[in-house]
């Protein structure tokens, strides 16, 4: 008796914004076992296209307006369908759980998290079958917001690379792709910039200036020759210091700093 292949995931994308259909759209091409069958970019629509197309995974956002991913979940018809939740807030996954939901990917999601949760996924589905796909090498960068992006363009790339709501930035080998709001303050060192994040810091090859003159005005703020931080992240101000949350603390320039204070009061 010959052994029943196990077919492709069939895979949906549920999320509001397009440059997480795209990061994952590319992450999904990279895997021969996943399939895209559709894109929904609200959860009325998502309620539909699930019931019609019956995937077999979902990657599902958790902030969308009207209805959330949360609120999907309660939502679902009765499917075997299995749910990844993608979001920028790690507050959410415990949230996720209680529906028992396969993984949870921090946005943005690489390519090495990625597979991990898909292969989870796998395993699952793999259960009524009786042969085992085998699993892609992991990449060794992360992918660009481009789904055509590959290895050759990747030398090529500016960086860093302002987009609408996120700043991409090359650190060696890998793109890192960081929500505005995920920063906490930029340290200006010479030609290098270190961005300070809720996760970790990054240096890429670059001036503060020129951040300065990208990033959105209404969220970041210069406060000395040294830092930008964002306006968000201020906590206190005592003297000639700003704390910042995660314990971080930047200077005011002493010059600049009365109207850096009415800056921060608006």
């Amino acid at each position: 008796m010959s052994e029943k292949p196990a077919p492709a995931l069939r895979c949906l994308i549920i999320d509001d914004e397009p440059d997480s259909h795209k990061l994952l759209e590319y992450n999904i091409g990279q895997v021969s076992w996943l399939s895209l069958i559709g894109n929904a970019y609200n959860g009325l629509d998502a309620l539909a296209m699930i019931t019609s197309m019956k995937p077999d995974l979902i990657f599902l956002d958790v902030n969308m307006p009207s209805i959330s991913g949360l609120q999907m979940l309660e939502m679902l018809p009765d499917t075997k369908v299995q749910v990844i939740l993608t979001t920028a807030y790690s507050r959410y996954a415990l949230d996720g759980y209680d529906f028992s939901i396969t993984d949870f990917l921090l946005k943005p999601a690489y390519l090495d998290r990625f597979i991990k949760a898909v292969t989870k996924a796998l395993t699952i589905h793999q259960r009524s079958y009786n042969t085992q796909i085998p699993l892609p090498p992991i990449t060794t960068f992360s992918p660009a917001l481009q789904s055509d992006f590959d290895q050759s363009e990747f030398k090529d790339l500016p960086s860093p690379l302002f987009g609408e709501s996120q700043v991409t930035l090359r650190v060696e080998k890998k793109l890192h792709r960081i929500p505005y709001q995920n920063i906490i303050f930029l340290e200006g060192l010479k030609n290098y910039v270190n961005v300070h994040t809720y996760h970790d810091c990054l240096t890429t090859r670059s001036s503060l200036t020129d951040f300065e003159n990208r990033l959105p005005e209404k969220l970041f703020l210069r406060t000395h020759k040294s830092y930008i931080i964002n306006r968000n992240c201020a906590l206190e101000i005592e003297g000639n210091e700003i704390l910042l949350e995660k314990e971080f603390k930047v200077m005011i320039s002493k010059t600049d700093r009365y109207q850096i204070l009415k800056s921060l009061s608006k």
